[in-house]
C-alpha cells in the first residue's frame, strides 16, 4: 500500500513537471510563432495587394 503510495505521488510530480515542461516550452516559442506567423500574413497581404493593383 505505502509502495503504490509512493508510485502515484511520484507520477503524479513527475506528470506536474511535464506539464509546467511543456508549458514554459510553449511560452518560450509563443512569440517565435507569433513572429513567423505575422510575417508569413504580412507577406500573402503584400502578394494579394500586388495582384489586385497589377490588374
Amino acid at each position: 500500500m505505502n509502495g503504490l503510495y509512493c508510485g502515484g505521488l511520484y507520477l503524479q510530480q513527475f506528470g506536474y513537471l511535464m506539464i509546467n515542461a511543456k508549458r514554459q516550452i510553449a511560452v518560450n516559442y509563443l512569440p517565435f510563432f507569433v513572429g513567423v506567423g505575422f510575417v508569413v500574413g504580412f507577406e500573402s497581404v503584400v502578394l494579394l495587394l500586388d495582384c489586385l493593383l497589377l490588374e
